[in-house]
């Protein structure tokens, strides 16, 4: 499932549908780390970035942006567009439950780098990603 897109509402989305990325699966747990995408030009997401920035974060603390046309190849009709990718964001899902929702296409081993980056770049910042976890982001970053 890494590197699987999964179409996803949550309410603290606003109860629509985004793109979530699968970065990294743990068997033992049957879960998986992932981390939502909203359009770049958003002015929600902008305004999440600001406060997050007013806070003090960096930017490759919160968000990866990049132009999901070079790194996601979509099942759908959706189409690749400039996106942040809300590394700050990150969330842990039953791969049960991901299951659940629709796949609507694939990242690429260079996006997919690009997002581990960006969680390691966050990772001091949380206590939601153990060591382990951030040995396997390492690896997958470096990969």
């Amino acid at each position: 499932m890494q590197g699987h897109i999964f179409q996803i509402s949550r309410a603290e989305h606003g109860n629509l549908p985004h793109p979530f990325v699968v970065v990294l699966e743990f068997s033992g747990n049957a879960d998986c780390l992932v981390v939502p995408a909203f359009s770049a030009d958003g002015h929600k997401v902008n305004d999440i970035i600001q406060a997050r920035l007013d806070e003090g974060h960096r930017l490759d603390q919160i968000a990866v942006t990049m132009d999901n046309a070079q790194y996601v190849q979509f099942d759908t009709s959706h189409t690749g567009k400039l996106a942040h990718w809300l590394v700050a964001d990150f969330d842990r899902m039953a791969i049960s439950d991901i299951r659940k929702y629709p796949k609507i296409g694939s990242m690429n081993a260079a996006g997919l780098k690009l997002i581990a980056a960006g969680l390691l770049s966050f990772a001091p910042c949380t206590y939601r990603l153990s060591k382990a976890a951030q040995k396997k982001l390492r690896q997958l970053a470096e990969g």
